[in-house]
């Protein structure tokens, strides 16, 4: 495993041999033997692969699911992402399933027009956590509008991707992953995170310390603060 902040840099040097690649069908039979609340099936390239290569990968999804009767149950949440809107498309008549519309680059604002469109393929959207707080030099800003628009149209916003490392983390976070994710969950108030570091985020949603309103709280950073501190050059 590499870590992303630099490729001098292995994650887990003890266990970079250990693990394996799953088929779809084997990955959704360990999340019903586990009993997880939910999971998320991304789809990139589907009309290219399709195209000029023949692979059908929606409709290898969508009978694999099938297989699993996740279409026909409830109780695991079933989230089907890709930054394609005809790939979402193809799901929308099974209302179980919730659509995510991945944005790959980083926005600061969208339009009304652009968020009632959207709202016609997918009921959420996955953002770069910079589209959701500025950072300058690693440096927090200021919170972008565009969890206020989304949510104000009732979409569901995620963000990605919070990792551990602290060279990911910007300078108002103190080095603490734990503070990155209460600042995304209490101040930019996201409705999920996608993280690199699941067991971090486990730890911190199951601690009484996530809870803004308990005396031991993890404080959210608030972005700009620190960088008033900055005396002008």
């Amino acid at each position: 495993m590499v870590n992303p902040q630099g490729n001098d840099f292995q994650r887990n040097p003890a266990d970079k041999n250990n693990g394996k690649f799953v088929t779809l069908p084997e990955f959704l039979e360990l999340a019903k033997t586990k009993a997880v609340v939910g999971i998320l099936i991304h789809i990139p390239n589907a009309p290219y692969l399709a195209s000029k290569k023949g692979l059908d990968i929606v409709g290898a999804v969508t009978t694999a699911l099938s297989n699993a009767t996740f279409d026909k149950q409830t109780t695991q949440q079933v989230f089907i992402q890709s930054d394609d809107t005809s790939v979402l498309s193809k799901f929308k008549d099974i209302p179980s399933y919730k659509r995510v519309l991945y944005i790959e680059d980083k926005i600061d604002d969208i339009p009304v027009e652009t968020v009632e469109e959207i709202k016609k393929h997918a009921e959420g959207l996955n953002l770069p956590k910079t589209s959701i707080v500025k950072t300058s030099d690693s440096w927090l800003v200021a919170l972008t509008n565009v969890v206020k628009e989304l949510k104000g149209a009732n979409l569901t916003v995620f963000a990605r991707t919070l990792k551990n490392e602290y060279m990911s983390l910007a300078f108002d976070y103190w080095s603490d992953p734990n503070v990155e994710i209460a600042t995304y969950i209490h101040t930019a108030a996201v409705d999920g995170i996608i993280t690199d570091f699941p067991a971090t985020a486990s730890r911190f949603m199951r601690s009484p310390c996530s809870d803004p309103n308990n005396q031991a709280a993890i404080l959210a950073a608030e972005p700009g603060e620190l960088l008033k501190t900055i005396p002008p050059d």
